[in-house]
């Protein structure tokens, strides 16, 4: 275990996954409080149990990740961000299923974070130093991308179309 995070702070995309897990792991832990420092949210009940799913998300992202994820891993991980980033905007603009000003906010601020995540890992793709492609979670990522809607320009982007 303790190899993992030398090889983690040796990439920029190790070190998003770093900060990843950290941020999946308050979120989880801790949503009330992770809840008061975003411009808009409120600690209740439902923004905690979002703030519990989102931080479970960020936690399982960061693992699938590893610390030295292939081009195809990072680009899925970039897809899976905006993807994230845009389902935000439902709530946002309907208001459904929130009820309070303050949770669309929140949704607001949550899918400005994604968006952050997905362009912090897009601007790093050209520059990934992962093992070459193969593997479980390349391939798997790979074939996910070139069916998914965005998925095949990530691919390019990331060396790999």
């Amino acid at each position: 275990m303790s190899a993992l995070l030398p090889r983690a702070l040796h990439t920029r995309a190790g070190r998003l996954g770093l900060a990843r897990s950290v941020w999946g792991l308050a979120a989880l832990t801790v949503p009330g409080r992770v809840a008061t420092v975003l411009p808009g949210a409120r600690d209740d009940r439902f923004t905690r149990g979002i703030g519990r799913v989102l931080g479970a998300r960020h936690l399982a992202q960061a693992v699938l990740s590893g610390p030295d994820p292939t081009p195809s891993v990072q680009a899925m991980g970039v897809w899976v961000d905006g993807a994230h980033a845009a389902s935000t905007l439902v709530p946002v603009l309907t208001g459904r299923p929130f009820d309070a000003p303050a949770h669309r906010r929140a949704a607001l601020v949550d899918g400005g974070i994604a968006a952050t995540w997905a362009y912090v890992g897009w601007r790093g793709l050209p520059v990934q130093t992962g093992e070459p492609a193969g593997g479980f979670r390349a391939n798997a990522a790979r074939v996910l991308l070139r069916r998914l809607p965005g998925g095949v320009p990530l691919l390019r982007r990331a060396g790999l179309g």
